[in-house]
């Protein structure tokens, strides 16, 4: 992202604007711009854009959602146990992360926490630790979002 031209600044002068909307089920479909942006976790964002009349043309909109994923897999964190698919473990060995922020987008509205409840049930975890490694995962994407050092050696995107 052009540090100089956020994605608000770009709305204002009418340039295009990517934005990826990364998630689990709740964010996966694969729709036109307006039914795509009208979901219940980006009702906001389609509201800014017709009361700014921003052009439909101008936006860019990914939606990145994975069904029964958590944050394990968003990262990549490997731990199988916790994978609703074991092989994203070796198909995307930097998570599902790696994936949107190689779309470089200008905005990222992501909405994970539903499936990361109950993920590890089976293998014993407790609410509590489950809580923790939700915390855990949320705080390494968005270090490696923001960040330019690795994150327990996946890789940072700024």
């Amino acid at each position: 992202m052009d540090k100089d031209l956020s994605w608000y600044k770009k709305l204002f002068e009418g340039a295009v604007v990517q934005i990826s909307a990364d998630g689990d089920s709740t964010t996966q479909e694969n729709a036109d711009f307006w039914s795509a942006v009208s979901g219940r976790r980006v009702d906001m964002l389609a509201k800014i854009m017709r009361i700014g009349q921003y052009p439909e043309g101008n936006c860019i909109i990914r939606k990145n959602g994975y069904g029964s994923r958590s944050t394990q897999e968003w990262v990549g964190t490997g731990q199988t146990e916790y994978y609703s698919h074991p092989d994203d473990a070796t198909t995307y060995p930097n998570g599902l992360l790696d994936l949107t922020m190689a779309q470089t987008p200008d905005l990222l509205i992501f909405m994970h926490g539903l499936n990361d409840a109950y993920k590890g049930e089976d293998a014993g975890s407790t609410i509590e630790q489950r809580v923790a490694m939700f915390e855990a995962n949320l705080t390494e994407g968005l270090q490696r979002i923001r960040g330019s050092v690795a994150v327990n050696g996946r890789p940072a995107y700024n």
